[in-house]
């Protein structure tokens, strides 16, 4: 019952991990842009409308 669970559990990241791998990678690089950029010096920290 243990190994059932714990394949039933990996199963759920490796299906969620492909799904959502694109937005969390543009996601990433747009926050990498802003502070090496260094746009939060005069607009301040990334709101949810810069985003």
């Amino acid at each position: 019952m243990l190994n059932f669970c714990q394949r039933f559990y990996n199963r759920q990241f490796i299906t969620r991990k492909l799904v959502n791998s694109d937005m969390l990678m543009k996601f990433d690089q747009l926050l990498c842009d802003y502070y090496e950029e260094k746009i939060q010096l005069t607009s301040g920290m990334p709101t949810e409308t810069f985003l």
